[in-house]
């Protein structure tokens, strides 16, 4: 029951909780959907650890590598980033620049991020700047000699638990404000397992997951790392 509490939207459970409440029902799961509330409320709220241009510790070392890697890499480098800049968690659907539209694939990280520096790009292509930053972050955390350590085997290892990634994600996502910013088509029926093959929704999902996390760490069942992958909008705050 717990697990289908966890999959209701904030309005539901509100209204279960309510109606349990005055019925004097389900004592013990009514403190659980109380507590799932309060869970979702903190975290609309929580601009600092949900924010997309949120970054892990790093120093300045760190920045002048990672200014000089953006000048070599492009957006289609990164599959899943290439994906983010159609995916439904923009506002917008394609990229758009003077009026005119445009594809970003051949841009470098570089030119992507100074892009970004209209904070109007940043509100229309949220989802794909949140998916730049999730990159950021894991060279951050390992550099540019491990950035793609293992990543055959993570990719393998997160087909293969597809299903409890995904019903990781939920579990944090569901209720809330949080998108994901490589899109959550199909997570529920990934999280399900009702699928016959993979799509390419879930390769992109897939694709992500294992970049910004170690061989280790999903061997262990730990899927921690994927949650940079959700952010909270600005627009959450107007």
């Amino acid at each position: 029951m717990k697990k289908i509490i966890d999959g209701l939207s904030r309005s539901k459970l509100e209204s279960l909780y309510n109606e349990w409440s005055s019925t004097g029902e389900n004592p013990d799961l009514l403190k659980y959907v109380g507590e799932r509330l309060q869970y979702i409320d903190k975290v609309n709220h929580d601009f600092v650890s949900h924010s997309s241009d949120r970054v892990v510790e790093h120093t300045e070392e760190d920045e002048v590598r990672w200014n000089e890697f953006m000048k070599a890499f492009t957006v289609s480098d990164f599959s899943f980033l290439a994906d983010s800049t159609y995916r439904s968690g923009n506002r917008i659907g394609v990229f758009m620049l003077d009026g005119e539209l445009f594809f970003p694939y051949g841009m470098t990280l570089e030119m992507l991020t100074e892009f970004y520096c209209d904070p109007k790009h940043v509100y229309d292509y949220e989802s794909t700047y949140n998916t730049l930053h999730y990159i950021r972050d894991r060279f951050y955390k390992v550099g540019q000699d491990s950035l793609f350590k293992d990543y055959e085997a993570k990719k393998k290892i997160c087909e293969l638990r597809l299903g409890d990634i995904s019903k990781y994600c939920l579990g944090i996502k569901n209720g809330t404000k949080l998108k994901l910013s490589i899109g959550d088509t199909g997570l529920v029926r990934s999280a399900n397992g009702t699928y016959s093959h993979i799509h390419p929704y879930q390769q992109t999902f897939i694709e992500a997951v294992a970049f910004g996390t170690d061989l280790e760490k999903l061997e262990a069942g730990n899927y921690e790392d994927c949650k940079r992958l959700l952010y909270l909008p600005k627009s959450v705050k107007k």
